[in-house]
């Protein structure tokens, strides 16, 4: 019963969002930001891991995702038991990188509820989340948001049946927040995926390539975060 619960509510929210999604481009750094002698104090806020999921796409309607969720359900629970906070170690490596660039950097490890936070609105070059209180509660000039916003497998469907093999999936999100005004200075999504070609389901054994697959595209997108901020 869970388990068609949870189904249902990913496929409401998916075909809610969909219809209402903010696209907002790549901003890169200004060249002269990383040598400008008048550097801001950075605000550096850890986001909470997500948790690993399947993602079913295609031709499906509700009974089939109710078929498709009952045959992924051990690979499920497989991705929702995998620990992804290796991501943070990006939020270590800038707060050394911004460190030794001469800016003061102040890191808030406070957990940060980001349902709660207040809309901006949808405007392209602002953050859409109202940042600006960050910047009397922190003292700091800007925020560093570093987040991993997704991560799991996706496979498509014609109905209950498979039309590809599974892909591992991250997407990772950076943007830094000019908290005068939530202007973003920054902002860069890394969207990775990784076909799984081969003996993958293996539940016997914790779904191993499918494990190493979705390692390998958060690692991936934490580097990509990491060289689109220092290019």
């Amino acid at each position: 019963m869970k388990t068609k619960f949870t189904f249902l509510a990913i496929v409401f929210t998916v075909l809610f969002a969909s219809g209402c999604a903010h696209v907002q481009p790549p901003i890169s750094l200004p060249s002269t930001y990383l040598a400008n002698n008048a550097k801001p104090t950075i605000g550096v806020v850890k986001a909470s891991t997500p948790t690993a999921r399947t993602v079913n796409t295609g031709s499906m309607g509700l009974l089939d995702y109710a078929i498709v969720a009952a045959m992924n359900a051990s690979l499920t629970d497989h991705l929702e038991s995998l620990d992804l906070s290796e991501f943070s170690d990006l939020h270590t490596l800038m707060i050394e990188k911004l460190k030794a660039d001469g800016f003061k950097v102040v890191f808030i490890d406070d957990e940060i509820n980001w349902e709660r936070l207040p809309k901006f609105g949808e405007q392209v070059g602002f953050a859409v989340k109202d940042f600006r209180d960050f910047k009397t509660k922190y003292h700091v000039d800007q925020l560093l948001v570093l987040q991993l916003v997704s991560a799991g497998t996706t496979r498509s469907y014609y109905g209950p049946m498979p039309t590809s093999e599974p892909q591992a999936f991250a997407t990772a999100q950076g943007q830094l927040v000019d908290l005068s005004n939530n202007q973003l200075v920054w902002y860069f999504e890394a969207k990775e995926n990784i076909a799984i070609n081969g003996a993958w389901d293996e539940p016997d054994l914790q779904f191993p390539l499918i494990t190493n697959s979705l390692y390998q595209c958060v690692e991936s997108a934490k580097n990509n975060l990491q060289s689109s901020f220092y290019r």
